[in-house]
Order: structure tokens, then sequence, then C-alpha cells
């Protein structure tokens, strides 16, 4: 898809007829100021350094690359209040002092399931709002907060804003997408403020490694035999993401990752290998969940993502596994958790 192509699809979307033709932002621009490079403004409203079909299509897919699927992703994968309890609950065990008036760099934007709890969360704030996806930030900036967004089509493994230029950083479900994780970490890093601090909210290893044991455990119970092949399928396929994130890594294993979106699974050491090198401090990895149910809540959403039910005994058999680990082991080993640091 042509760059004019993605400028069109914008611009059908805006509440308001425009000409189909990109502006040159103004030096004195909010965007501009901040951004190292020159910055184009759509008629949606977003601002583009132009990127090339290329360089788009080597990290998003079909999904996320017209009006349509934007559209029918944003309504099937509205998260605000997840992420919202999800941010309170991050600043309150870290001890983060959310800054009046800040300024935050939302990395891997979609259409706004960080962003809009993050006006909430943060006072008389302005969020700059990243992401690849024209069509999703378009979607965003439709229902946007008396102007308090900007948003930026930007390759998250390549943030382009000027170093110091941000009170916050926050990433919704994003690092497990990219091919080179560290490179946006650290990259946040240097795009905080002195004293700024950072939460992104990530896939866990070791508690995904205990759902798929919970999967293989049901396929393994005699009455698997009579599961309908849409459920077996389900439990099969979950079985092999997990497997497949497991054994390799994305920028090592490119021709096995180009077409997967998830491509990752965090271990606790590999996030603080980064972060100690990355010239931050105040390092904390919080669990993002803190229930006794933890294998039960991720069968359950699975299959509700699929729009399926699982079968009661199923979910008994992920109940009974839950009850057969003591809370402080799920405490440590969950399946999402929250990286926050301080610069």
């Amino acid at each position: 898809m042509s760059l004019v192509k993605h400028v069109t699809a914008a611009a059908r979307s805006a509440p308001a007829p425009a000409p189909l033709s990109m502006a040159a932002v103004d030096p004195g621009d909010a965007m501009q100021a901040i951004y190292d490079g020159k910055l184009l403004r759509l008629p949606s409203g977003v601002y583009t350094p132009g990127y090339d079909d290329a360089e788009v299509g080597k990290y998003i897919h079909g999904i996320f690359n017209s009006e349509e699927a934007a559209e029918d992703y944003t309504k099937r994968y509205k998260q605000h209040d997840y992420f919202r309890f999800q941010i309170k609950k991050a600043i309150r065990e870290a001890k983060l002092q959310p800054r009046s008036g800040a300024t935050i760099l939302d990395i891997g934007s979609g259409s706004g399931n960080t962003v809009f709890p993050a006006l909430e969360i943060f006072p008389e704030s302005t969020v700059v709002a990243t992401d690849l996806s024209i069509h999703l930030l378009a979607i965003m900036l439709r229902s946007q907060q008396a102007g308090r967004i900007h948003a930026v089509q930007q390759n998250a493994e390549a943030l382009n804003f000027l170093p110091g230029s941000f009170d916050h950083v926050i990433g919704g479900a994003i690092l497990h997408h990219l091919f080179n994780p560290e490179k946006a970490i650290r990259r946040a890093a240097v795009l905080l403020k002195p004293g700024g601090s950072a939460m992104f909210f990530e896939p866990c290893l070791n508690g995904q490694v205990i759902v798929k044991l919970g999967y293989e455990r049901v396929l393994l119970d005699p009455r698997s035999a009579e599961l309908d092949p849409q459920t077996l399928l389900v439990l099969r396929r979950q079985i092999h993401y997990i497997k497949l994130r497991l054994l390799k890594r994305a920028n090592e294993h490119p021709e096995v990752y180009a077409n997967l979106e998830d491509k990752w699974l965090f271990s606790k050491p590999y996030m603080r290998d980064i972060l100690e090198t990355s010239g931050v401090r105040e390092i904390r990895i919080l669990p993002l969940e803190t229930t006794e149910n933890l294998v039960q809540n991720k069968v359950l959403s699975h299959f509700k993502l699929l729009k399926l039910t699982p079968p009661q005994w199923v979910v008994d058999a992920a109940s009974e596994m839950d009850r057969e680990m003591p809370m402080d082991f799920k405490l440590e080993n969950p399946t999402g958790m929250a990286i926050v640091f301080r610069k």
C-alpha cells in the first residue's frame, strides 16, 4: 500500500472533507519542536515522517493496514478499564510521582487503550501517541479530548524525538510485538527528562509456561477426546504459540517471525539486564495479576478473545491447577508484568 493510499484512507475517516495531500509542519509546531527530523501532517491530524511501504510492511500487517480492519480491531480490543487499573497500580506500587501538566509519550498506542486512561490519571497532561498504523491513530483522534492528544506515526524501534522531551513514557503490550524490544526500551530512557518515569505492560515467560502446562494437562485428560474440533484447535494453537516464543527469538529467526504478531515472552532477568545498562534507576518489576486464579483466568481470556466458551470441565481443570500452586509462587511467576523505571 502506498503512502498516498494511507493518506486517502485517513482522509475518508476524517470528520470533515479535506484535500488529499500532506501539509508540511511549521517549525514552530509543538510536535515539530520535539521531533528530530521533518514531519508532515495528514488531513486526519496524524503527523508522519513519511515512511515508505517497505518500512511499514515489515512491522504491521493487514489487521492494522486498512480502515475497516482498524475499526473492527478497535471494537474488539477496547481495554481502557484494564489499563486504567494497571497504570494506577503501577504508580501506586512503584511510588511514582505523576507530574502535573506532564508531556507523556505513549508507544504503540493503537486507537488509545493506554492513551485515554493516561489523560484521566495525569491531570492537565498532553499525550504524544505513537503507532505505525495511521488508521488506528486516526480513529483515536476522532475521540480525543480537548486537543490533549497528538498522534505521530512512529516505528517503536526507532522513536525519533529529541532526548529529554517527556516526563513519562507508557507502553501497553507493545514490546512483545517488536523484533528488537531492547531498542524501544533504551530509547525510552533517552527520551525521558531527568527524574521522569516509564512503565511497560508485557507478557511474562514464567507464567505463560505454567499456562502451557495447564493446556497440555487438559489434552492428556481422557475427556479431551470428546472436545469439539474448534476447542481442540484453540488449545493446540496456544501451546504452539507459547512454545514457539520460548524456543526462538525474532532477531535470530526473522523468517519465522515475519508475519507473527506476538513475538516475545519476557523473563525478569532479560528486562533487568537491559534496564541496568540503559542509565535508569529504581527499577521495579511487578506482577499484573494478584489473583489465585492465574491459569483459569488466562484460559477464559483466550477463549473470550475468540468468542468461544470453554467446556466447564476445562475451566475446572485449570482451577484445580491453580489450587495446587501457592500464592507466593504465582506472584513470582505471573503471566504478565509491569516494568517500571525512573531516569
